[in-house]
């Protein structure tokens, strides 16, 4: 559709249409699409007088792309017409040059011209809460509907002088696809950076993100009376300045600003939803710093000198962090992303666990080889310890020194006998033999060797020289 289409369109004040059932009064306004009237219908009585407001656009060639546009606006129009807070759709006719929308007629104006011309907001806190809630409540209500706006701005809100009553109109950008990938739609003030700039949004961006953000630049005109920047973009100053100092920029109380940071995250996933934010709107004592009376304390000592004036430095994070009272419900972590890890390693950690098991079934011959070999060297090693002089201890008791373990003794190994530490072996006795020792723990020893504790014991007395000890 060609933005200058209301710019031919001929001025029709005076007009009678609809087979003379509307009379078109005097002209709104107009926009990129067409123009606005308000129409007297004619078969109203003199003492109930009914006007409407009459949308003049031009009518466009059947299947080409304006008059999909144009189709699409009427038919969401229609969709979410039943809610008390948006601009109620009566019907629509067309002739061969015009089509024409009989809708509402809200006397009054725009919330733009309440907030710049009558300054209707500012200080006011209960209005703002009460505005905004109605507003809220009517983007919820065309979300539950699968329509997303896209172009929320306060010339799209009518209001009356006071500037409540408000309904939202102008549904010319507004989509019924969550996930659009059509960029600069709307006005640029109110546009979120994901909605600008396509290689920000990886070519698509929620649409329900989008009028989140157009609320909170109307929710920001409201409480300081003015635009925060141009643009959402890094490029643009005055976004680049309030980013870095959103609490110096617009002189706001700490609540306010804790929940304005939250909206404008420039991960669409971390800013709140239109419950969340209309419930941290509610919680929200005042806005601006001129809606709080400083006490007297504090007063009387701004009256002190500064030499008298106690300097503290504060490390908390109050400024930059939104707590639970600020900010209604607050996650640590997303429900979404909890989700997503929940699922991540319900099928993930079989994955990994399947894949591990292989290797540990091939490391487990090589483990047990090497343990081995381990054992093979300890028993060396006891049996080197054992081979000298005097034998340690053993470790554990000899079985076959048990009489209830004699079964158990080998077929040509010979009882112990009772070791003494001087017995001096007869020349005619012969050595024992290879079969004719028994086991000692690890080591293997001759069953008559002496006792460990006895050759001790004779070493201390000095009753027998210990290089002659040997065995019998």
């Amino acid at each position: 559709m060609s933005p200058s289409a209301s710019h031919y369109l001929p001025d029709l004040t005076g007009e009678w249409i609809d087979d003379g059932s509307l009379e078109l009064l005097c002209l709104l306004g107009s926009g990129a699409y067409g123009k606005v009237y308000k129409a007297l219908d004619t078969d109203s009585t003199p003492d109930n007088l009914i006007y409407y407001a009459v949308k003049c656009m031009p009518r466009y060639e059947q299947g080409s792309r304006e008059a999909e546009i144009q189709e699409n606006e009427l038919m969401v129009h229609r969709m979410v017409s039943d809610h008390p807070r948006v601009i109620t759709f009566h019907r629509q006719f067309a002739t061969d040059e015009f089509v024409f929308v009989v809708l509402e007629f809200a006397p009054g104006d725009d919330v733009f011209s309440a907030m710049v011309d009558r300054h209707c907001y500012h200080g006011k806190p209960a209005l703002i809460k009460q505005v905004l809630g109605e507003l809220i409540d009517a983007v919820e209500f065309c979300h539950r509907n699968s329509v997303y706006h896209r172009d929320l701005k306060p010339e799209n809100i009518l209001c009356n002088s006071a500037g409540t009553d408000i309904r939202l109109a102008d549904f010319g950008l507004s989509t019924q696809i969550s996930v659009s990938t059509q960029f600069g739609c709307g006005s640029r003030f109110y546009m979120s950076p994901e909605s600008i700039d396509p290689a920000y949004a990886n070519g698509c961006y929620l649409a329900r993100h989008s009028d989140l953000w157009a609320l909170s630049v109307i929710f920001t005109n409201m409480i300081s009376g003015r635009h925060p920047w141009s643009s959402a973009e890094m490029s643009d100053p005055g976004f680049a300045a309030f980013r870095s100092d959103m609490l110096e920029a617009l002189e706001i109380t700490r609540p306010a600003h804790a929940l304005l940071k939250r909206c404008y995250h420039m991960n669409p996933l971390r800013r709140p939803t239109l419950h969340q934010f209309r419930d941290a709107v509610n919680a929200i004592e005042s806005f601006s710093l001129d809606e709080v009376v400083t006490p007297e304390p504090v007063l009387s000592a701004l009256r002190l000198p500064m030499k008298d004036f106690p300097i503290a430095v504060s490390t908390s994070l109050e400024w930059v962090v939104a707590t639970p009272s600020d900010m209604g419900e607050s996650y640590l972590l997303h429900p979404r992303l909890l989700v997503f890890l929940l699922l991540s390693f319900i099928v993930f950690f079989p994955t990994a666990v399947l894949l591990t098991l292989p290797v540990f079934l091939l490391l487990a011959p090589i483990i047990r080889r090497v343990r081995h070999k381990h054992r093979q060297q300890c028993r060396r090693l006891d049996v080197a310890h054992h081979s000298r002089d005097i034998p340690r201890r053993p470790r554990r008791r000899v079985r076959e020194q048990y009489p209830r373990d004699r079964h158990r003794r080998p077929p040509n190994a010979v009882a112990p006998r009772a070791p003494t530490a001087c017995i001096h072996p007869s020349p005619a006795q012969p050595q024992p033999q290879q079969a004719d020792r028994v086991s000692y723990g690890r080591a293997e020893c001759p069953p008559d060797a002496a006792h460990p504790l006895q050759i001790m014991a004779a070493r201390l007395l000095g009753k027998v020289n210990m290089q002659k000890i040997e065995n019998p």
